[in-house]
């Protein structure tokens, strides 16, 4: 799914893809995206809220380079994120994540599992993180790295 229009308001759907962010002020709420919500396809990186949502494949560990929520001027709240091998991407500025939990994965050896990443956050400013549970057990091929990973 592709966002283009701004303040649109994203509830209580199920989509069986990601979630390509190209307007400012969407917000998602109440609702299960099976793929990953990113905001960084095109140059501007567009201001968005996700809460009270699940965000991960129905089943396995996908696998996107940003991560299953991110990547600049975003806010997430009591989010479930499930199936990636990194949680959130924090490459930026402007970011909220909190009260969510994130079970992170890996499908290969080559990955390197973080709960919350951030590549890319230098000189970033106004992050907040802050009452998350993170959890890497299904971590199991050596790949997990950090449950914050700040590079």
């Amino acid at each position: 799914m592709i966002v283009t229009t701004p303040g649109q308001v994203i509830e209580n759907k199920r989509i069986t893809g990601s979630v390509d962010i190209r307007a400012h002020d969407v917000i998602i709420r109440k609702s299960e995206i099976n793929g990953f919500v990113v905001n960084d396809n095109t140059a501007t990186r567009y201001r968005f809220t996700i809460e009270d949502s699940t965000v991960g494949p129905t089943s396995g560990c996908g696998s996107y380079g940003n991560g299953a929520v991110g990547v600049s001027d975003y806010t997430a709240r009591r989010l479930r994120i499930k199936g990636f091998p990194d949680g959130f991407r924090v490459a930026g500025s402007n970011i909220l994540i909190e009260d969510s939990y994130v079970t992170v994965c890996s499908s290969n050896p080559n990955d390197h599992s973080d709960a919350i990443q951030a590549y890319g956050a230098a000189g970033g400013t106004n992050i907040t993180i802050r009452h998350n549970t993170i959890d890497q057990r299904a971590v199991t091929n050596g790949a997990a790295t950090a449950p914050l990973f700040i590079p």
